[in-house]
């Protein structure tokens, strides 16, 4: 996903010069370059409305600076303690980059199915984005599908067994967990070995005394 802003360019820097870019519906930003950053101001509204969508560390920003455009992506945010409305964005250039590193949500899908949460478990997310390199021209992932379906108590999902799209990667190349379902009741294993240990018992009783 491509996002298109223009932006103006600021030589002042400082408290003062920030306050004036806030008091006119604009958020003061900086962009980090090889060959020198560049210090911006863009349009709040139009930035806000892609950032509450949630995607926004996975969406290439092409900002057109006095007809100039660039691509780039956004790589750290400063949000208001109360409002939670961003007041600076730090982004970083995607000029001559082949690949591209995005932070892209996990998305669990059959929560309703899971044998787990039926037994009145509770689905823990030990990591809700997950840094990934990506190829810059393929169309970038905003979310990573976790199917959780079939998941009973106490099971875990891993890093190495999600399917990522051709030429992504985990950026992190340590295996790390992403979620479990944990609570209490008894796991597939514990039902599997108290069944065996009936069955045993059920054959026990049955065999004739000697």
């Amino acid at each position: 996903m491509t996002l298109t802003l223009k932006a103006l360019s600021r030589n002042e820097i400082g408290t003062q010069s920030v306050k004036k870019i806030r008091n006119s519906g604009n958020i003061p930003a900086i962009i980090y370059n090889k060959a020198g950053n560049i210090n911006i101001s863009l349009p709040a509204k139009e930035f806000e409305i892609e950032y509450f969508k949630g995607n926004i560390f996975a969406t290439i920003i092409e900002i057109d600076i006095d007809g100039k455009k660039t691509k780039n992506i956004a790589r750290d945010i400063s949000l208001d303690p109360v409002t939670q409305r961003p007041i600076h964005i730090d982004f970083a250039s995607c000029e001559g980059l082949k690949n591209i590193e995005i932070a892209a949500k996990f998305n669990f899908i059959g929560k309703d199915k899971s044998p787990g949460l039926k037994r009145g478990g509770f689905l823990h997310v030990a990591n809700r984005r997950a840094k990934l390199s990506c190829p810059i021209a393929n169309d970038l992932p905003s979310l990573i599908d976790v199917k959780v379906d079939a998941l009973h108590l106490s099971a875990k999902v891993w890093s190495d067994e999600i399917t990522l799209p051709e030429g992504v990667k985990f950026s992190n190349k340590n295996r790390f967990l992403i979620c479990s379902i944990i609570g209490r009741g008894k796991s597939k294993t514990d039902e599997v070995k108290e069944g065996d240990a009936t069955e045993a018992a059920k054959d026990s009783a049955a065999s004739p005394a000697t």
